[in-house]
């Protein structure tokens, strides 16, 4: 598997755990890092390689790295589909085994993206889409794109939730609204503070907490004072979530576009009510929770209504399964099995 994430390379690590959970399900797994710092560690079938380098020099290493090990593979699996999915297919066709790529962005669902370059990298991405031996996505929208944009094995897998997650001690508190986000621009927090200040007209119990950080943390602060409202409006910067989502009394996410949307679902499982635009996992948390839907396009009245008049209902919002760490990592290791099954 080729990999981004530099957690990794931290034996200790949640995505560590995640990749044991993996090599215990029988999988021998071999993971290159493609990240600016060097690391190296093993756990029996599991081994981890960091290939260090500066921003360009990092692929390339990772790519002689990775050669050391995939003369004896069944698959390469790339966690994205760009320089990632090169690293993969460079390597597929070298040693002519079947490769994999990963949508963990919803690059595939048709909404617009904020992607860096993504007007050449949607390219890149659509070519090793159609080449590629395997696709998953974690976007609902991505899979049903997918579908009719390839014949080959295409499946869904979203992202697991921790397990702590299922464990927390929901105590709401009266009127307080969270939202878990990176301050950025595709996050459209900015939105959602003037939605929010809209709805202290209607409830000025209202509280909001926002969990993130991000380039636009010192703007987004200047127009809560701007409005007069930073006596209401708490930003805690990067922090665990779970505290703060377990006395929400409802959870909000405007987001332009999600690929998943992970902090709504973690929100679903403790038992927070969700209020999330249309993108990302809005319509899968729609099906499975009584979460509520927004049109991207809402202005923020709209939003301000209903929010006011969420915090005020009673919910039953909570997810018991189908994004269990345990599941999911179980069904990640009978959807490789079937692909080498399908592809020979």
């Amino acid at each position: 598997m080729i990999s981004r994430d530099g957690a990794g390379l931290d034996s200790a690590s949640e995505t560590s755990k995640r990749w044991k959970l993996l090599r215990d399900q029988g999988i021998e797994l071999d993971v290159v890092v493609i990240q600016r710092i060097k690391g190296h560690w093993e756990d029996g079938k599991l081994r981890v390689f960091g290939a260090g380098g500066g921003y360009l020099s990092r692929f390339i290493k990772g790519y002689k790295e990775a050669i050391t090990f995939v003369e004896n593979a069944d698959m390469i699996s790339a966690q994205d589909p760009f320089e990632l999915g090169l690293i993969a297919f460079l390597l597929s066709r070298k040693f002519h085994i079947k490769f994999e790529i990963q949508d963990h962005g919803g690059f595939f669902d048709g909404e617009t993206n904020n992607e860096p370059l993504w007007f050449l990298r949607k390219f890149i991405a659509y070519f090793f889409m159609r080449r590629a031996n395997g696709v998953r996505t974690v976007s609902p929208k991505s899979l049903e794109r997918l579908k009719i944009m390839r014949s080959g094995f295409t499946y869904f897998l979203p992202i697991a939730v921790q397990n702590d997650f299922f464990e927390a001690e929901y105590k709401p508190e009266p009127n307080m609204i969270v939202t878990v986000s990176r301050l950025v621009e595709v996050k459209r927090v900015d939105f959602f503070i003037r939605a929010f200040h809209e709805a202290l007209k209607i409830n000025a119990l209202l509280k909001l907490i926002i969990v993130g950080d991000g380039h636009l943390r010192e703007a987004l602060e200047s127009l809560t004072r701007e409005l007069q409202i930073s006596d209401v409006v708490t930003f805690v910067g990067h922090a665990n979530p779970k505290p703060f989502l377990e006395k929400a009394s409802l959870f909000v996410l405007t987001s332009k576009h999600e690929g998943w949307g992970v902090a709504a679902v973690e929100a679903a499982v403790i038992g927070v009510p969700v209020l999330m635009s249309d993108t990302g996992c809005a319509r899968w948390l729609e099906e499975r929770t009584d979460a509520s839907v927004i049109p991207r396009d809402a202005d923020e009245d709209a939003l301000a209504r209903q929010l006011a008049r969420m915090v005020e209902e009673r919910h039953e919002s909570k997810m018991i399964s189908g994004i269990r760490m345990q599941e999911t990592i179980e069904k990640q290791a009978r959807v490789w099995q079937e692909l080498l099954s399908v592809i020979k």
